[in-house]
């Protein structure tokens, strides 16, 4: 239909976390004129395309009047609201002006929890066993059972968003509830309201919701919920894919839904819970989904929720075509503790995920955070769309987790001289973190492993099929347990064989003594070290080539502020920050691209190859290759078990970086001593004195210092382990000389971020760099130049007459150009003209740098797709693994 400008859409107030401004802007989009009747109390974000009518919305009449004073000049199209609150009254004053609507008896009865449930209740639908109390009085007589059994939901009859919905284990905190719920005469738009209390049944099992439009299923969504006693929803994921029986249930359900109540109009929200006992509807919404559910709709399945809605409301037809099928997950930041906080969500956060990814912050960076246990405490949210569903909720939960570390809470940790506590991150680097999850990370690493192997020998006939699909349910089962029944238990010959034992032990000899067949702990241990090391080498690289994307920007701000270069530690000539800078990014893209070597290195599995000399087992490695993200398996037995070159060129490339790292240092705290002070450093990366009051210790880079040391030895110390060892598979070549490969690389990773901090909290004093660039005669050399290209002076001789003309001005403590001997000469005494002539050689001219700077932005990002391609590949086998093991339990009805 086509729309022209005297046709409006009215909405009666709207929701304020973004569906009402979304529909208001697709109207706008289609040419349709749209007013929002207010009574100006709510805050909204409209733009200006939105003409607001102010009036009581609490009073019909009113409402009516405004539009029927609209209606003289425009053609009411359609009349809604997208708020819970005016439902009821947008769908009675759109059946006052023959405008689309759906049924008002279905949007009381949803909207009143109490009538919702008695409804079901009567057409024997599962429901939670239920009391609705109108005052203190039932209250009381409901106390006076003896058939209570706790715990018990109580909540208002009306409302949403989880507010004042809360799980009670004892009376007296009832009691106290449900008295401040009692007495309430108007909700949060300040409408007089039923303030009766619904106590309710704890009905347990998994959360879900179906979203329903004109009485079809649109998908099922997964829903994550806070920590009790409050009902907080802190996650979505759609589609969910629910098994067949679950899913014929649903149909089922929906079916005598639609025979008692008139769903057949708009968007329906339906939340249920699911266990043994069946299916429990929990609430009917007539409305679309909270909580962005409709943003992960139409990013997975390409249907736009909210225009289909608009439509309706239009009276147009709607198409309810998917277009894509992919899977979203969302996953709310909801604070840890109360008070003023600082959080700032960065694209670097996000920039190394195989998944579509959005993110929004709905508070400025520094607030204040009061819990209020519902809705309202979520604070912004990540949204991640992938192709495989795990992969996008993974990714989701790991962001989240992410952004919840950016989190900032004020802290009473000031000295005096120092006005902030120290970095969080330098704080959780340098004085530790007590939690180690190195078993379990091993773990998870060996289980993987055994599932590849396992899903291999079935596949070839070598382990008959039951045997092994027992195996594979019993292994999902013990990932889901995070292997708890082997934690803090001895492990005498290893954490394989602890495993091994586990399994015989649990299942039998018969099931899991085969398990071992067609490999060793040789290979085993080869494949484990290489897995181990490629991540080990990924997240060096996330880290290098993010500190490189951070230094780049510093570089770019500083292309013109002048400093002296150094050498033998003694003013050189006069360059600029941003060109010292670019000078350690190219030194670092170069120890980028060797760590990239060693994941080359790293592309081929060794499991199978046994002991030292492959099996006579008819096994496919190729198999086993591919499902844990090699790209070939080892031809060669003694070569796949005997070496770990790959640990000693990791070591090595590790040592060579630290190099750089520390020379950087170096010169930092060269610069950020008083004598120098080219530096303003934030107090978050300094230290004070337990008893000088005068310090500002830059101490962070000592600290960096001494990792570096410590990194060399490590290195040192593999190549000695490995000395003299015969080449096959020997002890000190997969122990001894990876002692300390997990602790070298903690300690390397910790000082690039600790460097990365400093230079990013450290802002150059301008003029001071400038001043000493000028003092320290730093012009010399080009006054040499000038005099050879300008006045024909050899230059060997220029070099004199400067060298003494300098001699002369530390005497008379005057500027060179001055000197007795220079006041023949027309010389340049501005510093920045100096650097800006400085165009040959790889100079600090601002051109070149303005060039080089663009040429190093082209080299970070080709690295960062490079490494993007990597983990792409190794997630794109986890999710081989995860299918071809889900596919195998299902086939054998071991789906747990």
């Amino acid at each position: 239909m086509t729309f022209d400008k005297n046709d409006a859409l009215v909405l009666i107030e709207s929701n304020t976390s973004g569906t009402g401004y979304v529909l208001a802007s697709i109207a706008n989009e289609k040419g349709i004129k749209v007013f929002l009747i207010t009574d100006g109390l709510t805050q909204y974000r409209f733009d200006d395309f939105v003409t607001k009518l102010i009036t009581d919305t609490s009073n019909l009449d009113h409402i009516r009047r405004e539009i029927t004073k609209l209606s003289e000049s425009f053609i009411i199209r359609g009349i809604t609201s997208t708020s819970d609150y005016y439902l009821e009254t947008a769908t009675m004053v759109a059946e006052k002006f023959n405008c689309s609507h759906p049924s008002l008896e279905t949007i009381k009865l949803c909207r009143n929890k109490f009538l919702f449930r008695k409804k079901l209740d009567e057409n024997e639908f599962i429901v939670p066993s239920f009391k609705v109390i109108n005052n203190l009085n039932e209250l009381s007589d409901f106390f006076q059972k003896d058939t209570i059994v706790f715990p018990l939901v109580v909540k208002p009859i009306t409302g949403s968003g989880s507010l004042d919905v809360k799980l009670f284990y004892d009376k007296n905190h009832v009691i106290s509830h449900a008295k401040n719920i009692l007495k309430r005469e108007t909700n949060d738009r300040n409408q007089k309201i039923d303030n009766s209390i619904l106590i309710e049944e704890y009905y347990i099992g998994e959360e879900y919701s179906l979203e329903l439009f004109d009485g079809k299923i649109i998908g099922g969504t997964k829903k994550y919920k806070g920590e009790l006693p409050y009902f907080i929803e802190t996650g979505h994921d759609f589609p969910f894919q629910f098994d067949e029986e679950t899913q014929e249930q649903l149909d089922s359900l929906i079916m005598r839904l639609v025979k008692i109540m008139d769903l057949s109009w708009g968007a329906y929200h339906i939340e249920f819970i699911k266990n043994e006992k069946g299916i429990c509807i929990i609430e009917i919404n007539p409305r679309l989904a909270g909580g962005f559910i409709p943003v992960l709709i139409k990013e997975s399945i390409g249907i736009d929720i909210i225009e289909i809605l608009l439509n309706k409301v239009l009276n147009e037809r709607v198409n309810l075509t998917r277009t894509d099928s992919l899977y979203s997950s969302i996953r709310f930041l909801i604070p840890k503790q109360e008070g003023k906080m600082k959080i700032k969500i960065e694209d670097k956060l996000f920039r190394n995920n195989t998944s579509s990814v959005q993110y929004k912050l709905y508070r400025p960076e520094v607030s204040k955070f009061t819990r209020n246990n519902n809705f309202k405490d979520r604070i912004g949210h990540v949204i991640t769309t992938n192709i495989h569903k795990n992969k996008a909720i993974s990714d989701c939960n790991e962001l989240m987790k992410n952004v919840m570390a950016e989190i900032e809470y004020e802290e009473l940790s000031a000295t005096g001289r120092l006005n902030k506590g120290i970095h969080k991150n330098i704080r959780k680097i340098i004085f530790g973190d007590v939690t180690s999850v190195k078993d379990i990370t091993e773990l998870r690493l060996l289980s993987k492993i055994n599932r590849a192997h396992l899903l291999m020998l079935i596949e070839e006939g070598i382990l008959s099929s039951e045997v092994g699909v027992q195996l594979l349910h019993h292994i999902v089962e013990f990932e889901k347990q995070e292997f708890l029944p082997l934690l803090n238990c001895e492990a005498p010959r290893g954490l394989y064989m602890q495993y091994e034992k586990y399994f015989i032990d649990k299942l039998g000899m018969d099931v899991a003594g085969s398990m071992h067949i067609g490999r060793s702990r040789n290979d085993l241990n080869a494949t484990q070290a290489k897995i181990e090391s490629r991540e080990y080498t990924a997240e060096i690289l996330k880290e290098l080539i993010d500190f490189g994307i951070e230094l780049r920007a510093v570089s770019k701000k500083h292309i013109t502020t002048v400093m002296p270069a150094y050498t033998h530690y003694q003013p050189a000539v006069p360059i600029t920050y941003g060109f010292y800078l670019q000078g350690v990014l190219f030194s670092l893209v170069d120890k980028i691209d060797s760590f990239f070597n060693i994941l080359k290195s790293l592309e081929e599995c060794p499991l199978g190859s046994c002991s030292v000399g492959g099996t006579s087992i008819p096994i496919n490695m190729n198999t086993t290759a591919k499902c844990l993200g090699f790209q070939k398996s080892v031809s060669n037995a003694i070569y796949a078990v005997a070496t770990r070159d790959f640990w000693l060129e990791l070591l090595s490339a590790i040592s060579s970086t630290s190099v750089l790292i520390s020379r950087i240092s170096a010169d930092y705290l060269l610069w950020n001593t008083q004598e120098f002070n080219f530096f303003n450093l934030t107090d978050n990366i300094t230290g004070s004195s337990s008893i000088m009051p005068n310090k500002r210790n830059p101490f962070i880079l000592e600290n960096i210092q001494g990792k570096m040391g410590v990194i060399s030895a490590s290195f040192l110390g593999a190549i000695t382990a490995m000395q003299k060892t015969p080449f096959t598979n020997s002890i000190a070549v997969g122990t001894e000389s990876k002692m300390f490969l997990t602790k070298t690389i903690e300690e390397f990773i910790n000082s690039i971020k600790l460097l990365k901090i400093f230079i990013l909290n450290s802002s150059p004093n301008d003029q001071i760099m400038k001043d000493k660039a000028s003092s320290s005669y730093t012009m010399a050399t080009e006054y040499a130049n000038k005099l050879y290209t300008e006045y024909n002076i050899p230059f060997r001789d220029a070099h004199y007459t400067i060298g003494k003309a300098i001699r002369e001005s530390v005497q008379k403590n005057t500027f060179l150009e001055h000197s007795d001997l220079l006041k023949a000469f027309q010389l340049e005494s501005d510093l920045d003209q100096i650097v800006k002539d400085s165009k040959y050689g790889g100079g600090p001219a601002e051109e070149n740098l303005i060039k080089e700077n663009k040429n190093l932005k082209k080299k970070f990002d080709k690295r960062l797709k490079r490494l993007s391609k990597y983990r792409m590949t190794w997630n794109n086998a986890d999710e081989l693994l995860n299918e071809k093991t889900q596919e195998l339990l299902d086939l054998s009805g071991k789906v747990s």
